[in-house]
């Protein structure tokens, strides 16, 4: 029987095999990323079924953080750019992502992007949190020409 949350899993688990290339665990990356919707056991309401989606959840974060990653190393902006506002748009709480994103977008020519990024990002946390992003973010936008 075919199960998601196996495969999912599954294409995890090889990704993190020493063995392998950095092109074959991209691969496997791309295919549990795609395979993730979000939705498991969403009807239920118990601790159990909130910590599972809650694992589910991180394991793709960090994985569409590495794949981005990843992007940015093999200057390919767009895309990391599209897979770091992934992460952001499930979890728009991560200092190191708008971070990451804003180096990525300042390395693929747009540092007025990066910019008004790190702009918007400090008025959705004074907006919801009453607070101001990380100092290292503050920095590096003060480093933008």
């Amino acid at each position: 029987t075919w199960y998601d949350v196996d495969e999912f899993n599954g294409y995890l688990q090889r990704a993190a095999e020493e063995s392998l290339s950095i092109n074959e665990r991209v691969e496997l990356w791309r295919q549990a990323v795609e395979l993730y919707d979000g939705s498991y056991l969403e009807d239920v309401y118990m601790d159990w079924a909130e910590r599972r989606r809650a694992e589910f959840q991180e394991s793709y974060l960090i994985t569409l953080t590495n794949l981005a990653e990843w992007e940015v190393e093999n200057t390919h902006y767009s895309e990391a750019k599209s897979l770091f506002e992934r992460v952001l748009s499930v979890d728009p709480y991560r200092d190191q992502v708008h971070l990451d994103l804003m180096r990525c977008l300042a390395q693929g020519g747009s540092p007025s992007a990066a910019r008004a990024h790190y702009q918007s990002y400090r008025d959705f946390l004074w907006d919801e949190l009453g607070t101001k992003p990380l100092e290292k973010l503050e920095e590096y936008y003060e480093t933008l020409d």
